[in-house]
């Protein structure tokens, strides 16, 4: 069974087994110079153009150019919850040509759902760092004109087999948040998948879907406009950006609380000095007062991290999500 297979790979991370992920001291430090493939740097997006994370992959694309001098565009490769454009990587060769923004649902919770899914987290890529986390949103819009959790929950209990919950894919975050939601409140909610948080905040808008689930910055202009309505948010602490719309937490919902993350992976193989070059590079853009006040407004939370550290967090929340996963009764 997959779960096990992941299992045994954890506790092999643990006792130090996993190797090559990091060089401590790599032969030398690496320069834009020694990345010998010819055109662009590729940055994989899993996600629509126009959503939070098609962003971030732009904004930190734009500033990767400039630091390292040479050309990197944004890939767009939509479906399967953002996966393609994972196994895309996974594939491409490990010269550093080739990265992807990956997150937690595509590393840690995928695994644990998809029996058949064509890459292993831990076998077949190279941790760079971890850019960002991202409070996760649940909105409803025009289908029940509801403007907080409760008259939410009340339009639920008046339209029982009516209630429809959007996420950026199947196995996603969003995706098992909506089956807690469901379990806690007792609602029956049709599962509905999309590529991408601006998607959802369309159908949200047109009155197709009951409530959607996304990064805030997905839901935030319509928000402000009165397009759609953010009901509760995850974190221990209230968004910046929403002081009015309170955490899971405080609405009683305590098992919706945990925080996304989003990584930079290369392939597997890549060596330890390109890995060392782009994260010291990435870790410099994240840095920069000016960017991080740029994603903060995008409801980003900048973190930053040692490769070995973003590995370790895929590995434990692979742990963390397998009981969730096995509650809700999914099968691989």
């Amino acid at each position: 069974m997959r779960v096990n297979i992941i299992k045994d790979r954890c506790r092999l991370f643990a006792a130090g087994v996993v190797a090559g992920i990091t060089a401590l001291c790599p032969a030398h430090s690496a320069t834009a110079q020694d990345l010998k493939f010819q055109g662009p740097v590729k940055l994989y997006a899993g996600f629509a153009a126009g959503g939070q994370s098609d962003i971030l992959a732009r904004v930190l694309a734009d500033k990767l150019k400039d630091r390292i001098g040479r050309a990197v565009v944004v890939e767009n490769k939509t479906g399967a919850g953002g996966r393609i454009a994972v196994e895309t990587v996974k594939s491409a060769p490990p010269d550093g040509s080739s990265l992807v923004l990956a997150n937690i649902s595509h590393m840690s919770i995928a695994p644990l759902i998809y029996a058949d899914l064509p890459y292993d987290p831990l076998r077949d890529f190279t941790p760079i760092s971890k850019v960002v986390e991202f409070q996760i949103a649940l909105a409803t819009g025009k289908q029940t004109g509801a403007q907080d959790m409760a008259a939410m929950l009340t339009w639920l209990k008046s339209n029982p087999n009516n209630g429809s919950s959007g996420n950026p894919g199947t196995g996603s975050l969003p995706h098992l948040y909506g089956l807690e939601l469901a379990d806690a409140t007792g609602h029956n909610l049709q599962h509905v998948p999309y590529r991408g948080g601006a998607p959802i905040v369309a159908a949200l808008t047109q009155g197709d879907l009951t409530m959607g689930w996304a990064g805030i910055g997905d839901f935030l202009e319509q928000h402000r406009a009165g397009q759609v309505r953010i009901v509760g948010v995850t974190g221990v602490a209230r968004s910046p950006e929403l002081k009015d719309v309170p955490t899971f937490g405080e609405l009683g919902l305590e098992g919706i609380g945990t925080n996304g993350w989003i990584g930079i992976f290369g392939p597997a193989g890549m060596a330890a000095d390109i890995t060392a070059l782009y994260h010291r590079e990435f870790v410099g853009i994240l840095n920069d007062p000016a960017i991080r006040t740029k994603l903060e407004s995008f409801s980003f939370v900048v973190a930053g991290g040692k490769p070995d550290e973003l590995q370790a967090q895929v590995v434990a929340d692979l742990a963390k999500w397998k009981s969730v996963v096995v509650k809700a009764d999914i099968k691989p």
